[in-house]
């Protein structure tokens, strides 16, 4: 009976630690798509979130994978194109204005990347990808 109560305190102990160390993983992930959302123009790399948490870029790589089922590179373009989306339809800019708005230098790598997103999402036809199309430089 005592060896019994003993494994089960453990257990519980266990299952603390547990619950303890989800709760860590999620604070780092939820600092890293904080820093994403509020910095999303800036060259943000992994390494430079990571260095910033205090965390290895591989353990921050490995959260967003098993957390977010998607890598931080996936994150931080979505973050991008989404802004990007927004600026077409509300802001009467240039494409490569808009391109180094949300974070990239490079307008031909923003059309690809653009192009990509909106190509896996059926939404070709719509009203902002036509005014892409219009207004590449």
């Amino acid at each position: 009976m005592v060896y019994q109560s003993l494994s089960e305190k453990k257990i519980s102990e266990l299952n603390a630690d547990c619950a303890d160390m989800g709760n860590i993983q999620d604070k780092y992930l939820e600092r890293a798509l904080h820093v994403m959302k509020e910095r999303y123009q800036e060259n943000l790399t992994l390494k430079s979130v990571a260095d910033e948490l205090y965390i290895s870029e591989s353990y921050l790589g490995k959260l967003f994978k098993n957390k977010m089922k998607c890598t931080f590179l996936e994150m931080l373009t979505l973050y991008r194109i989404r802004a990007a989306v927004y600026l077409l339809q509300e802001v009467d800019q240039k494409v490569y204005e808009i391109a180094y708005k949300v974070g990239y230098s490079d307008t031909k790598y923003f059309s690809k990347v653009f192009k990509k997103s909106y190509r896996c999402k059926n939404l070709w036809k719509s009203k902002m990808v036509m005014r892409f199309q219009q207004n590449i430089y």
